[in-house]
């Protein structure tokens, strides 16, 4: 039997998209991408900006009206101006009650603002990138038809022919590449639209509601500022306009206004008329929605309101005092899915221990308490390349005045193995001394504690510690890195330049002074080496203890037995305050990670003639006549 051919059907070509819109429509969604783009770097510039401005307030007003009041109180009582001297000392008072208070609450603020915001700007950025693209193959695909025209008019057939070929297949490549590109932008463009339409509302009433928090706690007490008739405070006005007007018709805030009156910025142009009002509607409500005189102790949110990890752990949602707690929008659920499990308090028996070794005598111990842990009490203050340091916070006298270190995801050490090894090796050498040495306690901690802190801080923690180091917290005075007391073993015979100063010379930064030129039976020249560094009085202070004379001699003991030790010796802080030298950041260094770059170091400094005076000037002087 004869079979019957089936004649195959031409399948249908990928190339014929059905996806294809009109340009018209593909430049209005790439005039809306350029709109969000503008917006999205205007947002990160003015969150950075309202960042920058309260932090500068609370963190520099004091320390500048400080300042000011010294100055004021050395005029003759004849001009001495009474009474901005008073409104100075009441606004410096408040500024100090107030500062840990915002900084609590700005604490978190990159992670909540900043992060969403920089994540969609690379998104953004993509867009924006595709655009360009396809406005790079319009103008190619343009070329090539202006180009054919010409060749239509060659008078040899034979050129002709061939070019018009070329030509064609070039049109052919460059049609398809814009028709992908106009496929991807079609399937990507309106959902991007639309997802940043509804994050830009999301990201306003988040924010707005913080404004109207920090506007809370800071309006009262920048107003003594207004008398001085300040570019500050009308510079305050102007940034936060928005916030003064909407704030001042709360009932909530009782307070008269004596300033000018201010126009609310223009909505973004990524942001209807109606979702502008509704962030600041939906922030409002939040606020009055919060009973006023709610128990600070009764403000926890659940977890259920939060939007992530990070939003779960802003300050937003903690207790400060006197200053009711604005609730977070449950639009801002839908930025992140972690949740931040449930803070559980510690237990007594988790309670500040001070861990005695055996083998020291000096040891102190401390008794068992009952005091507990809260992630809201502890506040980030800074960060090393090892540890995690914050301050204390809250109202609980056994902690108040402590720091908080805590280490980083990556160390090799414990935290208890840094606890012995301080006591053990570092507390022995030191005999006599031991009054320049700061007591660490082993605080135990619970993982909750170090998830919330770490999404607090934003940075990494090893979660598997099981304790951390509490400490004195030294807020007034300066600090110091001694660095290499002595010349380093590894520096050639004829060296000319101390290893401190050849290597600040190698890493270009500059220097400060030659510890190769103290002289520790001389105060005059001792105090010429601190000449424009530190005052007399502290100069002194460093001569009179020794404890210089005494960190040199341990260095040179232990430069080539213990090269572990000697490093740690040569990487301490010293604290000067007004009574007190105190010795920090003793811990014990990993010989396994760290040999290879301190032996890489040594190998730069001798190989690029740094210890023979490379980088000096000619008004330098050379180490070697120490």
């Amino acid at each position: 039997m004869q079979l019957k051919k089936i004649a195959k059907q031409p399948k249908k070509s990928n190339k014929q998209s059905d996806f294809t819109v009109s340009d018209q429509q593909i430049e209005k969604w790439g005039a809306h991408i350029h709109q969000i783009d503008k917006s999205i770097r205007d947002m990160i510039e003015n969150a950075r900006l309202f960042y920058d401005a309260w932090r500068c307030v609370v963190c520099l007003a004091p320390s500048v009206t400080a300042s000011w009041i010294s100055l004021y109180r050395q005029f003759p009582t004849e001009r001495n101006p009474a009474a901005s001297l008073g409104t100075l000392v009441d606004w410096n008072k408040a500024l100090e009650r107030q500062r840990r208070e915002v900084l609590l609450t700005l604490q978190n603020f990159q992670l909540t603002v900043l992060a969403p915001c920089k994540e969609v700007k690379a998104h953004v950025k993509k867009a924006v990138e595709m655009i360009k693209r396809r406005g790079r193959k319009v103008n190619e695909l343009e070329k090539i038809q202006k180009e054919l025209l010409v060749v239509y008019e060659l008078p040899d057939p034979e050129t002709k022919k061939y070019k018009i070929k070329t030509l064609q297949a070039h049109l052919v490549r460059v049609n398809n590449e814009l028709n992908e590109v106009q496929k991807h932008i079609t399937l990507s463009f309106p959902t991007l639209i639309n997802k940043c339409q509804v994050f830009f509302g999301q990201l306003m009433r988040h924010f707005f509601c913080l404004q109207l928090q920090m506007f809370r706690k800071m309006h009262n007490i920048t107003r003594p500022w207004d008398c001085f008739q300040d570019d500050i405070p009308k510079t305050w006005l102007v940034e936060f306009s928005s916030v003064c007007q909407a704030a001042e018709n709360l009932p909530l805030i009782s307070i008269e206004n004596t300033r000018p009156p201010v126009e609310l910025p223009k909505p973004s142009e990524a942001l209807s008329e109606g979702e502008w009002e509704a962030g600041k509607i939906d922030a409002m409500n939040a606020l009055l929605s919060q009973h006023p005189h709610h128990s600070p102790s009764q403000s926890s949110l659940s977890p259920t309101s939060t939007a992530s990890s990070s939003v779960a752990a802003s300050p937003i949602d903690t207790h400060a005092p006197s200053t009711p707690v604005v609730s977070r929008p449950s639009s801002m659920q839908n930025l992140a899915s972690a949740l931040e499990p449930e803070e559980e308090p510690m237990s007594p028996s988790q309670a500040p221990v001070l861990k005695t070794p055996t083998t020291h005598p000096h040891t102190k111990s401390n008794s068992h308490t009952t005091n507990t842990m809260y992630t809201s009490e502890w506040s980030f203050l800074a960060s090393g390349t090892a540890n995690v340091v914050f301050e204390y916070i809250g109202k609980n006298p056994f902690f108040q005045d402590k720091v908080l270190r805590l280490r980083r995801r990556g160390q090799t050490i414990s935290t208890e193995q840094v606890y012995d090894y301080y006591q053990n090796t570092i507390y022995p050498l030191f005999s006599g001394f031991e009054q320049y040495l700061i007591e660490i306690y082993l605080q135990p901690v619970t993982k909750d504690f170090l998830l919330g802190t770490q999404n607090a801080s934003g940075i990494f923690l090893n979660l598997n510690e099981s304790f951390c180091i509490l400490m004195q917290d030294l807020k007034e005075g300066m600090e110091m890195k001694p660095k290499w007391l002595t010349q380093s073993p590894a520096a050639p015979d004829d060296w000319v330049v101390c290893r401190t100063c050849a290597m600040s010379r190698m890493r270009g930064k500059p220097i400060s002074f030659c510890p190769l030129q103290l002289d520790y039976n001389n105060w005059p020249k001792f105090l010429s080496v601190f000449q424009g560094m530190v005052g007399p009085e502290i100069a002194l202070t460093l001569f009179q203890s020794g404890i210089l004379k005494r960190l040199r001699d341990l260095q040179e003991e232990y430069s080539r037995k213990d090269v572990a030790l000697a490093m740690t010796l040569r990487d301490v802080t010293l604290y000067i305050g007004k009574d007190k030298i105190t010795l920090l950041d003793l811990d014990p260094k990993d010989i396994h990670t760290k040999l290879a770059k301190w032996e890489r170091d040594e190998r730069n400094l001798f190989d690029g003639g740094w210890y023979y005076g490379r980088g000096m000037k000619s008004t330098d002087q050379a180490c070697r006549s120490a």
